[in-house]
């Protein structure tokens, strides 16, 4: 874990940015179109700072972890959960969704493979670490 803190993805900050954040999103959260009865909800009161810890990747060579951020009682947690829980009802909706290795399996039985074809898999490396923030707030605003 001290190795994964001590890369590029991660930077110690001189004091805590709690009181600032909650602030933000109280600010920015009066400020939207939301309806107040849900930005009330949206808005936490009492919050904590986010926790990180890590899981093996048991499958992979040496054993790498995989790093997990709980923000349950951050001041962000609320917010992140509203646009998810809109969306969540579209999940499963598109003929591109795969639910599991078994719904893949199904969904491919009627798809004929040349010899000349691949299969490609993809596994992304800390991905909410390579985001570039400035374009990602640019994007949701």
């Amino acid at each position: 874990m001290k190795n994964l803190l001590s890369s590029s993805s991660y930077k110690i900050i001189p004091k805590n940015p709690l009181n600032s954040i909650s602030q933000l999103v109280s600010k920015n959260t009066k400020a939207s179109c939301i309806p107040i009865s849900i930005q009330r909800k949206l808005i936490r009161q009492a919050t904590q700072t986010p926790k990180i810890y890590a899981q093996p990747k048991i499958h992979k060579p040496d054993i790498p972890l995989y790093p997990i951020v709980s923000d349950i009682g951050a001041p962000t947690h609320a917010l992140s959960r509203y646009p998810a829980s809109k969306i969540q009802q579209f999940v499963g909706s598109t003929p591109s969704f795969i639910k599991d290795f078994t719904d893949f399996n199904e969904k491919t039985k009627s798809i004929m493979i040349d010899d000349s074809d691949l299969l490609v898999s993809f596994d992304i490396v800390s991905l909410f670490t390579k985001i570039p923030i400035p374009q990602a707030l640019l994007l949701i605003s």
